[in-house]
């Protein structure tokens, strides 16, 4: 089942990834404006970002974090740990790397849900409490 979820997943952020369209010139410039008034007036959330491995959480790797709004779950990943990725999926955070043989992977949820969307789409909101684990999908 929970193989299943990972494959859903997966195809959710790559097929979400893949609809993104091309916009104007005009679409661009406005949206440059408007990107810096909002960079202006950002609102900074609290988050607490942790990493655990088999079940067990891994000692010295809580963070309580300030971030900006619009700041997503893998920005808030890659600003504070080690993380290696390949075409946008997480293969490695700190030196603990997913085995595909024993069907290790790294997953997130945010506040003791799984997420619906990849960390590269989903933005924190305060208060938020991102758990990284790496287990064996069974």
């Amino acid at each position: 089942m929970k193989i299943f979820k990972f494959g859903l997943i997966l195809f959710t952020t790559f097929s979400l990834a893949a609809c993104g369209n091309i916009g104007t010139q005009e679409e661009a410039s406005s949206a440059i404006s408007s990107s810096s008034v909002e960079s202006q007036t950002k609102e900074t959330l609290s988050i607490v970002i942790s990493l655990e491995q088999d079940g067990e959480k891994v000692e010295d790797t809580t963070k309580e974090l300030e971030v900006e709004e619009g700041t997503t779950v893998l920005d808030s990943l890659k600003e504070q740990y080690e993380v290696i990725e390949n075409d946008g999926y997480v293969v490695s955070i700190e030196e603990m790397e997913i085995d595909e043989k024993l069907g290790k992977y790294w997953m997130y949820e945010v506040n003791n849900e799984e997420a619906a969307v990849g960390a590269a789409d989903y933005e924190l909101k305060d208060g938020d409490q991102v758990n990284w684990f790496l287990n064996a999908l069974q």
